[in-house]
């Protein structure tokens, strides 16, 4: 019986190492994570889009809030541009 807990808490054991070391695995990219590193693959700690895991769809969600911002800077400028030139014309 003493062995065969000690057997499954050495299971648990590993399992919980595991799990640690795959959520501290290198992540790149903000505010969704798209580059993951890869282990025993690439060079660790340093993230390459020809070696690393690249996940697309948070690729893309980033692409597209980083372009929804910029065009919202860009029509808020404007818009104050026009708001200044306007009150000018008064």
């Amino acid at each position: 019986m003493k062995a065969r807990n000690s057997s499954r808490t050495a299971t648990c054991a590993a399992r919980l190492r595991t799990k640690a070391a795959t959520s501290q695995r290198l992540k790149g990219g903000f505010p969704f994570a798209y580059l993951f590193d890869s282990p025993g693959v690439s060079v660790e700690r340093h993230l390459s889009f020809g070696e690393d895991a690249l996940h697309p769809t948070p690729l893309v969600l980033d692409i597209a809030i980083y372009w929804a911002a910029i065009m919202f800077a860009f029509w808020f400028a404007t818009r104050q541009s026009e708001s200044v030139k306007y009150s000018a014309n008064m």
